[in-house]
Protein backbone atom coordinates (compact mmCIF):
# COMPACT_ATOMS: atom_id res chain seq x y z
CA UNK A 1 0.00 0.00 0.00
CA UNK A 2 0.81 3.79 -0.28
CA UNK A 3 2.12 5.72 2.93
CA UNK A 4 3.44 8.62 4.15
CA UNK A 5 6.16 7.98 6.13
CA UNK A 6 8.21 9.88 8.43
CA UNK A 7 11.46 8.21 7.95
CA UNK A 8 13.38 10.70 10.19
CA UNK A 9 12.75 13.69 11.67
CA UNK A 10 11.50 16.09 9.02
CA UNK A 11 11.66 13.62 5.86
CA UNK A 12 8.59 12.31 4.71
CA UNK A 13 8.49 9.94 2.28
CA UNK A 14 5.48 8.82 -0.05
CA UNK A 15 6.63 5.23 -0.32
CA UNK A 16 5.31 1.45 -0.51
CA UNK A 17 4.53 -0.45 2.92
CA UNK A 18 3.44 -3.72 3.24
CA UNK A 19 -0.21 -3.42 3.98
CA UNK A 20 -1.45 -4.04 7.85
CA UNK A 21 -2.40 -7.59 8.71
CA UNK A 22 -5.20 -7.05 11.79
CA UNK A 23 -4.04 -8.94 15.04
CA UNK A 24 -6.12 -10.63 17.26
CA UNK A 25 -8.57 -7.83 18.88
CA UNK A 26 -8.24 -5.72 15.96
CA UNK A 27 -9.83 -4.54 13.06
CA UNK A 28 -8.89 -2.92 9.68
CA UNK A 29 -9.54 -0.11 8.13
CA UNK A 30 -9.71 1.82 4.78
CA UNK A 31 -8.56 5.35 5.36
CA UNK A 32 -11.16 7.92 3.66
CA UNK A 33 -9.71 10.56 5.69
CA UNK A 34 -6.47 11.56 8.06
CA UNK A 35 -6.77 14.67 9.67
CA UNK A 36 -3.31 16.76 10.40
CA UNK A 37 -3.61 17.65 14.32
CA UNK A 38 -0.93 19.97 15.81
CA UNK A 39 0.40 16.91 17.45
CA UNK A 40 1.34 15.92 13.99
CA UNK A 41 3.55 18.58 13.51
CA UNK A 42 5.68 18.55 16.43
CA UNK A 43 6.37 15.11 15.95
CA UNK A 44 7.50 15.88 12.63
CA UNK A 45 10.09 18.63 14.09
CA UNK A 46 11.46 16.23 16.61
CA UNK A 47 9.62 17.94 19.24
CA UNK A 48 7.59 15.17 21.05
CA UNK A 49 9.73 13.38 23.83
CA UNK A 50 8.22 9.90 23.29
CA UNK A 51 7.66 9.67 19.28
CA UNK A 52 9.66 7.22 17.31
CA UNK A 53 10.54 7.31 13.84
CA UNK A 54 10.19 5.81 11.20
CA UNK A 55 6.43 6.51 12.02
CA UNK A 56 3.33 6.62 9.56
CA UNK A 57 1.56 9.86 11.33
CA UNK A 58 -2.03 10.39 11.76
CA UNK A 59 -4.33 9.77 14.86
CA UNK A 60 -7.55 11.92 13.54
CA UNK A 61 -8.90 8.55 11.09
CA UNK A 62 -12.43 7.94 9.19
CA UNK A 63 -12.59 4.65 7.55
CA UNK A 64 -14.22 1.82 6.09
CA UNK A 65 -13.73 -1.38 8.16
CA UNK A 66 -12.35 -3.88 5.78
CA UNK A 67 -11.54 -6.71 8.37
CA UNK A 68 -12.04 -7.48 12.22
CA UNK A 69 -10.57 -9.74 14.14
CA UNK A 70 -12.20 -10.25 17.12
CA UNK A 71 -14.59 -12.43 19.23
CA UNK A 72 -16.16 -9.80 21.40
CA UNK A 73 -19.16 -7.86 20.17
CA UNK A 74 -18.67 -4.58 18.10
CA UNK A 75 -21.09 -2.29 17.41
CA UNK A 76 -20.06 -1.97 13.25
CA UNK A 77 -20.12 -4.34 10.69
CA UNK A 78 -17.66 -4.84 8.11
CA UNK A 79 -18.45 -1.84 5.31
CA UNK A 80 -19.38 0.42 8.04
CA UNK A 81 -17.68 4.11 8.53
CA UNK A 82 -15.95 4.06 11.32
CA UNK A 83 -13.49 6.75 13.83
CA UNK A 84 -11.19 5.55 15.89
CA UNK A 85 -10.26 6.45 19.38
CA UNK A 86 -6.36 6.49 18.83
CA UNK A 87 -5.13 5.57 22.86
CA UNK A 88 -4.01 2.47 23.09
CA UNK A 89 -3.62 0.54 26.99
CA UNK A 90 -2.47 -2.43 28.26
CA UNK A 91 -5.28 -2.81 30.82
CA UNK A 92 -3.28 -3.82 33.30
CA UNK A 93 -1.24 -1.36 35.14
CA UNK A 94 -2.80 0.41 38.31
CA UNK A 95 -3.51 3.18 36.01
CA UNK A 96 -5.51 0.80 33.98
CA UNK A 97 -7.02 -0.79 36.65
CA UNK A 98 -8.19 2.75 37.80
CA UNK A 99 -10.22 3.45 34.92
CA UNK A 100 -7.23 6.07 33.66
CA UNK A 101 -6.49 3.96 30.50
CA UNK A 102 -4.99 7.74 29.06
CA UNK A 103 -2.39 7.75 31.30
CA UNK A 104 -1.56 4.19 30.98
CA UNK A 105 2.09 3.43 32.16
CA UNK A 106 2.99 1.77 28.58
CA UNK A 107 0.61 4.31 26.75
CA UNK A 108 0.78 4.15 22.51
CA UNK A 109 -0.60 7.09 20.81
CA UNK A 110 -1.91 6.07 16.61
CA UNK A 111 0.59 8.28 14.39
CA UNK A 112 3.63 8.30 17.58
CA UNK A 113 4.38 5.33 19.00
CA UNK A 114 2.24 2.83 16.14
CA UNK A 115 1.68 3.86 12.56
CA UNK A 116 -1.24 6.22 11.96
CA UNK A 117 -3.42 6.79 9.15
CA UNK A 118 -1.46 8.56 6.36
CA UNK A 119 -1.77 5.77 4.57
CA UNK A 120 -3.93 3.57 2.63
CA UNK A 121 -4.89 1.64 5.39
CA UNK A 122 -4.44 1.00 8.97
CA UNK A 123 -5.78 -1.00 12.12
CA UNK A 124 -6.72 -0.15 15.54
CA UNK A 125 -8.00 -2.05 18.36
CA UNK A 126 -11.44 -3.02 18.17
CA UNK A 127 -13.25 -1.26 21.19
CA UNK A 128 -12.06 1.70 20.04
CA UNK A 129 -13.65 1.85 16.78
CA UNK A 130 -17.01 3.55 16.59
CA UNK A 131 -19.45 3.60 13.73
CA UNK A 132 -20.48 6.81 12.16
CA UNK A 133 -24.00 7.82 11.38
CA UNK A 134 -24.88 7.75 7.47
CA UNK A 135 -26.31 11.24 8.05
CA UNK A 136 -22.77 12.72 8.64
CA UNK A 137 -20.52 13.73 6.49
CA UNK A 138 -17.48 12.36 5.41
CA UNK A 139 -16.10 16.20 6.16
CA UNK A 140 -17.88 16.53 9.29
CA UNK A 141 -17.27 13.12 10.51
CA UNK A 142 -12.90 13.64 10.00
CA UNK A 143 -13.15 16.41 13.11
CA UNK A 144 -14.74 13.70 15.42
CA UNK A 145 -11.53 13.07 17.64
CA UNK A 146 -10.75 17.27 18.24
CA UNK A 147 -14.66 17.69 18.50
CA UNK A 148 -14.26 14.94 21.76
CA UNK A 149 -11.09 17.07 23.10
CA UNK A 150 -13.73 20.05 22.82
CA UNK A 151 -16.56 17.96 24.21
CA UNK A 152 -13.71 16.41 26.86
CA UNK A 153 -13.25 19.96 28.12
CA UNK A 154 -16.85 21.22 28.63
CA UNK A 155 -17.45 18.45 30.55
CA UNK A 156 -14.23 18.77 32.98
CA UNK A 157 -15.20 22.58 33.63
CA UNK A 158 -19.20 20.82 34.29
CA UNK A 159 -20.85 23.93 31.46
CA UNK A 160 -24.34 23.97 32.12
CA UNK A 161 -27.28 25.34 30.57
CA UNK A 162 -27.14 29.37 31.02
CA UNK A 163 -22.99 29.24 31.83
CA UNK A 164 -20.52 32.39 30.28
CA UNK A 165 -17.46 30.37 28.88
CA UNK A 166 -14.48 31.82 27.91
CA UNK A 167 -12.48 30.18 25.81
CA UNK A 168 -8.74 31.13 25.61
CA UNK A 169 -7.00 30.55 21.60
CA UNK A 170 -8.91 30.19 18.68
CA UNK A 171 -7.24 27.11 16.87
CA UNK A 172 -8.73 24.02 15.77
CA UNK A 173 -9.37 22.73 19.15
CA UNK A 174 -10.29 26.31 20.61
CA UNK A 175 -13.01 26.62 18.05
CA UNK A 176 -14.23 22.76 19.51
CA UNK A 177 -14.49 23.40 23.10
CA UNK A 178 -16.35 26.66 22.02
CA UNK A 179 -18.53 24.66 19.16
CA UNK A 180 -18.93 21.76 22.59
CA UNK A 181 -19.85 24.85 25.15
CA UNK A 182 -23.02 26.15 22.98
CA UNK A 183 -24.14 22.71 22.92
CA UNK A 184 -23.52 22.34 26.56
CA UNK A 185 -26.65 25.46 26.55
CA UNK A 186 -24.43 28.27 27.39
CA UNK A 187 -25.68 31.69 27.10
CA UNK A 188 -22.63 33.36 26.27
CA UNK A 189 -18.91 31.96 24.20
CA UNK A 190 -16.29 34.39 24.35
CA UNK A 191 -13.25 33.36 22.60
CA UNK A 192 -9.88 35.05 22.94
CA UNK A 193 -7.67 35.02 19.77
CA UNK A 194 -5.60 37.08 18.19
CA UNK A 195 -4.77 35.92 14.94
CA UNK A 196 -7.25 38.13 12.49
CA UNK A 197 -8.23 35.08 10.50
CA UNK A 198 -9.14 33.03 13.10
CA UNK A 199 -11.15 36.20 14.36
CA UNK A 200 -12.81 36.35 10.90
CA UNK A 201 -13.62 32.08 11.43
CA UNK A 202 -14.81 32.09 15.00
CA UNK A 203 -17.28 35.40 13.87
CA UNK A 204 -18.75 33.34 11.06
CA UNK A 205 -19.48 30.65 13.75
CA UNK A 206 -21.32 33.25 15.93
CA UNK A 207 -18.44 33.45 18.54
CA UNK A 208 -17.85 36.54 19.91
Amino acid sequence: MKANVLTDWEHLEYKDVPKPVPAKGRVLIRVLYGGVCGSDITVYHHRHLTATVPRIMCHEVLGIVEEINTDEPVCYEVGDRVVVHPLESCGVCRACLDGDFHVCKDLKIMGLHIDGAFAEYVTAEAKRVFRVEDDIPDRAAILTEPLAVGFHACMRAEVTPGDDVLVIGGGPIGIMCAVAARYFGAARVVVAEVNESRLALLESFGFQ
